[in-house]
C-alpha cells in the first residue's frame, strides 16, 4: 500500500492499493496542483520510485528521509555482521553468539542485566560484531546535531570510520548514507 499522512495535523490523506510510482502519482493527480504547490517538506523512504515522483511533483518541497527508514537500514547492517559472523564461529565455538541478536540491535539502556554483563564479556573477544555495535552506536549521536553543517562535519566522519571497518555491511550502509546525503541532512532543516 501506498499512504500519504499530514505528518502537521497527524491524519491520513489518502491511501492506494500498491506501493508503486503509479500510485504515488494518482495521489498527487487526486489531491491537486494547487494544493501541492502549498506543500513544503515530504519525509519519506529511500525508495526510488517514490523519490522521483515526489522531486517531479514537489520540486521545490523539502525532501527528508525518515529517520526511522535509515534506522532499519543500519540495524540490518549490524545483523548481517552478526549472522556472517556467527557463521564463521560455527566450527569453532558455535555457542559464542547464540541468542545475541537482540544485545547489538537494543538500545544500551534497554539492556536486560544479562544482556549488558553479556556484552560486557563479548565486548573484550574483539570480535566483527563488536566493531558493528560500535558503529552503529556512534552512528546515533549523528541525530543529536542542531546545524546541518555540523551534522555533515559527523556524518563525513562516520562514513570514513564504517567504510575502513572491513566490514561490507557497514560499506554498503555508509555509501548508501553517501549517495542520499543531501536528503538525510534535510532532517536539519
Amino acid at each position: 500500500h501506498t499512504q500519504v499522512y499530514d505528518l502537521t495535523e497527524k491524519r491520513l490523506l489518502w491511501s492506494g492499493e500498491d506501493r508503486s510510482a503509479e500510485t504515488l502519482q494518482r495521489f498527487f493527480d487526486h489531491f491537486g496542483e494547487e494544493r501541492s504547490e502549498k506543500i513544503e517538506a515530504v519525509c519519506c523512504d529511500m525508495w526510488a520510485p517514490y523519490v522521483d515522483v515526489i522531486k517531479e511533483r514537489l520540486p521545490n518541497a523539502l525532501l527528508v528521509f525518515d529517520k526511522f527508514h535509515i534506522v532499519r537500514h543500519l540495524m540490518e547492517a549490524v545483523d548481517t555482521v552478526r549472522k556472517e559472523e556467527a557463521r564463521e564461529l560455527k566450527a569453532d565455538d558455535p555457542e559464542l553468539l547464540k541468542k545475541t541478536r537482540y544485545i547489538w540491535l537494543k538500545n544500551p539502556w534497554n539492556l536486560t542485566e544479562y544482556q549488558s554483563l553479556r556484552l560486557s564479556d563479548l565486548e573484550k573477544l574483539n570480535l566483527k560484531i563488536n566493531r558493528a555495535y560500535l558503529l552503529k552506536e556512534a552512528f546515533r549521536r549523528f541525530w543529536n546535531y542542531t546545524y546541518r553543517a555540523c551534522a555533515k562535519k559527523y556524518l563525513d566522519r562516520w562514513f570514513w570510520w564504517a567504510t575502513h571497518s572491513r566490514l561490507k555491511p557497514f560499506r554498503d550502509f555508509a555509501w548508501m548514507l553517501r549517495r542520499h546525503q543531501e536528503d538525510i541532512l534535510n532532517y536539519f532543516k
